[in-house]
């Protein structure tokens, strides 16, 4: 029997320069959600039957949530992702769940956009690092293999 694929070693990375280099945010990224992305269905009712005619639409943007650690590294994720909402600079994203190993499953966005950015914020009492959580909106992913 196989064992079951966890998230815990994903090998996480963005691109704010189309794809020519890409920061590994792993280090940083504590969870990636997957949202969004649902297709339009269109429905017609006509007089003779008693259920609707289907048609398939466009599917929406998807929205990857990413929660990452708070630092003051510029070149750390928290640092690149709050540079490219400021900027409105177009992101790539890619991940990898199995690790990032050649021959490993690996999903890359089409360029999108940083929606959300909350800065860093709160309870005083808390002893947890700081962490912040992006919505990243992109048009799609691609499955593919890492080589």
């Amino acid at each position: 029997m196989a064992t079951g694929i966890t998230f815990r070693n994903a090998k996480i990375e963005v691109s704010v320069d189309g794809g020519t280099t890409w920061v590994n945010i792993s280090g940083q990224t504590n969870s990636l959600e997957v949202g969004g992305g649902d297709r339009e269905i269109g429905t017609f009712f006509d007089a003779a039957n008693d259920t609707p005619t289907l048609g398939a639409g466009k599917r929406n943007a998807l929205e990857l949530q990413t929660r990452v650690k708070y630092t003051e590294t510029d070149s750390e994720a928290q640092g690149v992702l709050a540079s490219a909402y400021e900027n409105a600079t177009e992101i790539l994203y890619r991940y990898s769940p199995k690790g990032g190993a050649s021959g490993d499953r690996l999903y890359t966005s089409d360029a999108g956009y940083v929606q959300s950015h909350p800065y860093p914020g709160q309870e005083v009492e808390s002893g947890d690092p700081l962490r912040l959580e992006f919505t990243i909106m992109v048009g799609k992913l691609t499955k593919s293999v890492v080589a």
